[in-house]
């Protein structure tokens, strides 16, 4: 039975479930090339409809989804897959008629891999869908793109060839410039660089019917034009005057530096734009002999206005000096592979469309602030906290809500640090305990093994760095708003819900997006129309072709490629900021699990975590730390004066250089660089003068949690930093225990790994003290660095030793099995312990291990808090 036909007046209905914007990401890009091809589609969180929507509206479904937790749908999902699995009579299929493909996002690191797609699949079968196109299983490990590019590839003509086939489709007769019946099958959402030289330019001129509002980027960083009247609001418009202007080469640029890149930074952005589906791959040989083209980066310089000018050196290794940052030799930069072409100068890249830019950035003066101002701004109800950190609280109060999120943020005050590690460990463990104020109370509410999100900033110094070569340090600190080009071709376009609708660059770089993202392909696409030195030129467009996934697969995505070292590494590339606001994806909070219990402190949280150090090798061109372990790490070093604390890998000084007050954020005074030589060192109480704030909100789906009976059996599987969930947890019972000395508890298992055991053993005295009052049943340890481990070298060797016993509580006893830690490995190879375990040890002739296991995780009694 077909269904008579969308009742939306459109092709198809384009669905996206997305947790940390990456299916939003890619459901806008096919969106966008959907229509410039001529198709008629509608884009829709799944939040926004239901069950019944899809029943009555819908014949054709796209559907982007991507997968959280353990294999749980996203939470904007949540309310559509509750009604989608709502009860149906028996043989009912209300979607009959239905066609749909799923392109679904997952991690082969976590062990349901996309899981909401795939169950998304089956459900929609069940219920009379059919799929018109296969389902695309895209892999966040290895990188989506090896799978989202050619399903997207291949979508489009399987959409086209479908909708055909349906008379009853609204589909519009494609204008003469899309692809037609009878022409050449072309891959939608691409294009081939003919020429990069004045003989396209040329070209472009002579078709004067072509829309040309189109790239003015390459004209500065903000404002396009330096002899606009009006400095105080610098707006970013396109029109055709512009445009013509910008190729007889009569505007004045902001920059003196991008006066003779205009030409290459905008040759075939008319003519990318306007390619769609009609658009042949007849590709040609790149030419890049523009020899006049001098490196840009020989003339740019620090300057107090714009940041770079003519004549006073290199602003990156000034900032580097400035601040004693181990920033890479320029010589070393050259020579890195990221940078070297690959591919044979002449050879053929087909790149993808150019995305059409779509925000404007203005300036506000006092009078125009005053003027926006609410009557209500000064009496907001929002804390203001005193701590540098959180001053503008409207940058961490977005209108889009934190992922996972299940309550406000809460702003807390650190309280204490301690070091759990000795000096000559591998890594350095911190435990940090947050107070919660009074009014949290019926606000933050957690249970132990609950994690719950932490807000970050970017570092001052990469923010700083970053600034300098967008050349807009001048601007930085002035408030801002961003709002959407009105003639942009960018057909979804909107001002990111995560940037704050006014604040100032420096406050949204630090707050709102994520400079150590990877760029994206999208992203690289439009840098290479900023760049102006024709190898790195030649190389992004390598990196961004389809003939150079291999090259992105290895040096951008493999090597964990940041925005920022990019822009390093590629010094004549210069973007406008819009460039990076509409590519750059939100900061995201990161999550911790709380290692402490309400019922012995109800205003304390504590949670630990090693201290990411990442060193200068391959595409990192300094040294740094992780965001979030850096950040808490390096204001307790600076807070905590006169108190031993961790160096940074930038606190080296040199005896003739005095930067004082360049690092006055960032290093530590000597005195504070020895660490003691003890575990469980306390770092310090910091002082009411000392305060530091960390904004901090409860997380959604918590499942990590002990059984509501106490008498059912556990076993914690738990290495490395993996074991704080369950020193909660036993913190828990043991005042459970002196609350009420009759409680009675099951079995409990415990397997705690690390490397050394005079070196790095967690909680040591205090998982041995819970042992021997026998809160904890059972702890077993196991070395894998220590010489005598007793043929026990990792967690999953010790759980294959005590399979016999492990077998029974499983089998017989219905325990509850909680893994927490590393996801790449660890979990897998714990879980393949317990499948060794019950083939070993259960004899029933049919019993099946790994269906058990999953069998055990629908039921909740397998449960993994992992990380990759």
């Amino acid at each position: 039975m077909r269904r008579e036909g969308c009742r939306l007046g459109v092709d198809f209905l384009l669905l996206y479930a997305s947790q940390n914007g990456n299916a939003r990401g890619i459901a806008e890009d096919l969106y966008e090339q959907c229509v410039s091809g001529g198709l008629k589609c509608q884009l829709k969180c799944f939040s926004e409809v239901d069950r019944d929507f899809l029943t009555n509206n819908v014949t054709c479904l796209v559907l982007v989804a991507s997968t959280t937790g353990d294999g749980d749908p996203p939470d904007t999902a949540r309310r559509f897959w509750r009604g989608l699995n709502r009860q149906t009579p028996a043989a009912a299929t209300p979607f009959t008629g239905l066609s749909y493909t799923i392109l679904g996002l997952g991690d082969t690191n976590y062990t349901n891999f996309c899981n909401f797609g795939k169950s998304l699949d089956r459900r929609l079968q069940a219920l009379g869908a059919e799929r018109f196109y296969p389902c695309g299983w895209a892999d966040d490990g290895t990188g989506l793109e090896i799978v989202v590019e050619p399903w997207i590839e291949g979508l489009l003509p399987a959409l086209r060839t479908h909708l055909a086939s349906t008379p009853s489709s609204p589909q519009t007769t494609p204008s003469s410039s899309h692809t037609s019946p009878s022409s050449p099958q072309t891959t939608l959402g691409e294009c081939v660089i003919e020429s990069l030289e004045i003989k396209e330019m040329d070209r472009r001129n002579d078709n004067t019917d072509t829309d040309t509002k189109d790239n003015d980027e390459a004209d500065g960083r903000i404002g396009r034009k330096k002899n606009r009247r009006n400095d105080d609001k610098i707006n970013d418009t396109r029109n055709d005057d512009k445009e013509t202007d910008r190729r007889n080469g009569n505007m004045e640029t902001v920059r003196v530096s991008v006066e003779k890149s205009s030409e290459v930074g905008s040759a075939s952005s008319d003519n990318l734009d306007c390619v769609d589906s009609s658009a042949l791959m007849n590709t040609v040989k790149m030419e890049e002999d523009r020899a006049d083209n001098q490196n840009i980066n020989d003339k740019l310089i620090l300057t107090e206005d714009w940041g770079k000018t003519e004549e006073n050196g290199n602003t990156v290794e000034l900032m580097a000096a400035k601040y004693n940052v181990d920033l890479l030799p320029l010589r070393a930069i050259q020579n890195l592979s990221v940078k070297s072409c690959a591919l044979p100068q002449d050879s053929k890249l087909t790149l993808p469309v150019l995305p059409p830019p779509y925000l404007a950035i203005s300036f506000l003066n006092d009078t125009q602030e005053n003027a926006t101002k609410s009557p209500n701004d000064d009496e907001d109800d929002t804390m203001k906290y005193s701590n540098d950190s959180w001053e503008n609280t409207e940058v961490h109060s977005p209108s889009l809500p934190y992922p996972s999120a299940a309550s406000e943020p809460v702003c807390t005050q650190i309280t204490s640090v301690r070091q759990l590690t000795r000096d000559d460990a591998l890594k350095t463990t911190l435990e940090v305990t947050l107070s919660l104020p009074k009014e949290s109370k019926g606000k933050f509410e957690y249970e132990p093994g609950d994690s719950f999100g932490v807000l970050v900033k970017n570092p001052k110094l990469e923010v700083e760095i970053l600034l300098c070569l967008l050349g807009i340090r001048e601007k930085a600190d002035l408030t801002c708003e961003l709002s959407v080009l009105p003639d942009t071709k960018k057909k979804s376009a909107v001002v990111p819900k995560f940037i704050p609708n006014k604040s100032t660059l420096r406050d949204i770089f630090e707050c709102s997006v994520d400079i150590r993202a990877i760029p994206k392909k999208p992203f690289l696409r439009a840098l290479v129309e900023h760049t102006s030195d024709p190898g790195e030129r030649r190389r992004l467009q390598e990196l961004v072709s389809k003939e150079g996934t291999e090259e992105y697969s290895r040096h951008v995505r493999g090597a964990s490629l940041s925005t920022l070292d990019l822009l390093i590494i590629f010094r004549s590339c210069q973007p406008p900021v819009t460039t990076l606001l509409e590519h750059l994806p939100r900061l995201l909070p990161r999550a911790y699990s709380a290692i402490s219990s309400p019922v012995v402190n109800p205003l304390e949280v504590s949670f630990a975590f090693n201290i990411i150090e990442i060193p200068r090798i391959v595409s990192v061109t300094f040294s740094r730390r992780g965001i979030c372990t850096g950040w808490l790490a390096s204001h307790m070093e600076k807070n905590s004066s006169g108190l031993e604390g961790i160096a940074s890998p930038t606190d080296q000084k040199s005896d003739n250089e005095d930067i004082s007050q360049a690092v006055e954020k960032l290093s530590v005074s000597e005195d504070q660089k020895t660490c003691a030589d003890n575990m469980d060192q306390t770092i310090g109480k910091l002082s009411k003068d000392q305060d530091m704030h960390v904004l901090i909100y409860c997380r959604t789906n918590q499942n990590f949690r002990l059984p509501q009976d106490p008498t059912t059996p556990i076993i914690m599987v738990g290495p490395g930093t993996g074991v704080a969930p369950f020193v909660g947890f036993l913190r828990h019972r043991e005042k459970l225990h002196f609350m009420d000395t009759g409680l009675k508890f099951g079995k409990s298992w415990l397997f705690y790994g690390c490397r050394h055991k005079e070196r790095d053993f967690l909680y040591k005295d205090e998982l041995e003290r819970f042992r021997d009052s026998n809160i904890l049943s059972h702890l077993i340890v196991s070395f894998s660095r220590d010489i005598n481990n007793e043929g026990a070298k990792y967690v999953q060797d010790n759980i294959i030793k005590h399979g016999e016993a492990l077998a029974k509580l499983t089998v017989d006893s219905n325990a509850i099995v909680y893994v927490c830690g590393d996801a790449r490995n660890m979990a897998k190879d714990v879980f393949e312990a317990f499948v060794t375990v019950l083939a070993t040890h259960v004899t029933q002739s049919d019993f099946k291990p790994r269906e058990f296991l999953a069998q055990m995780q629908i039921q909740r009694r397998y449960l993994q808090d992992v990380w990759a």
